[in-house]
């Protein structure tokens, strides 16, 4: 009976110490993947983040950009004006002093 029952303790040993490895090794395990799925889910957060922070840089770049390019046409516009309004009035100078050089003769 002795070695019936050292068997048994033999056994229940074993499967004990299998559930505990195996214990272990879930455990080890889990914990590898929680700490994987920390580290990918931070950085797709940060990187989330810089392309925020890009896409508002580039927009606000694309407003300056376009403020600039409405002020310059305005200057344009009105460097325009200003130069046919001097040629209207040489034009009028001009037709005034043909005129009068036509009277006086």
């Amino acid at each position: 009976m002795q070695s019936i029952e050292e068997n048994r303790f033999f056994v229940v040993q074993l499967l004990f110490s299998k559930t505990k490895t195996q214990t272990m090794k879930k455990v080890i395990l889990s914990l590898a993947l929680v700490l994987a799925m920390g580290v990918s889910l931070t950085s797709c957060r940060e990187t989330k983040k810089d392309a925020e922070t890009t896409v508002e840089d580039a927009t606000e770049q694309v407003e300056e950009a376009a403020d600039e390019a409405g002020d310059a046409m305005e200057e344009a516009a009105e460097e325009t004006g200003e130069a046919v309004e001097e040629a209207v009035e040489e034009g009028e100078e001009a037709v005034e002093e043909a005129v009068d050089s036509l009277t006086q003769e």
